[in-house]
C-alpha cells in the first residue's frame, strides 16, 4: 500500500496550490497505547509503518486503564481494528 501526503510547494496564478504526492515509511519508537494508536491511524491514511518495541511480548501486568470519553470517541474513529 503506497503512503500518500499531499505537500505544497507553491501557488499557482489563481491561488490554488500545487501539490506533489510523497511517499512515506515512518518507524516509531514503543508499542504502547499510544504507539499502536498511532500506527492504526497512519496506517490507516496509507502510511507504511514499522513499531518497534523492546519487549518481547505482551502481558497482563496488572494495571488499570481509564479511557475518557474524549479517547474512547477517538479510538472508535480508527475503526474496527482497535477492537
Amino acid at each position: 500500500m503506497a503512503a500518500r501526503l499531499r505537500v505544497c510547494f507553491e501557488y499557482d496564478k489563481r491561488g490554488s496550490s500545487v501539490a506533489e504526492t510523497v511517499l512515506l515509511n515512518i518507524a516509531l519508537v514503543g508499542g504502547g497505547i499510544g504507539g499502536l494508536t498511532a500506527a492504526i491511524a497512519l496506517q490507516a491514511q496509507g502510511h507504511e509503518v514499522t513499531v518497534y518495541e523492546q519487549a518481547s511480548g505482551y502481558a497482563r501486568v496488572g494495571a488499570d486503564v481509564n479511557l475518557t470519553p474524549n479517547t474512547v470517541r477517538a479510538l472508535d474513529g480508527l475503526g474496527p481494528a482497535v477492537a
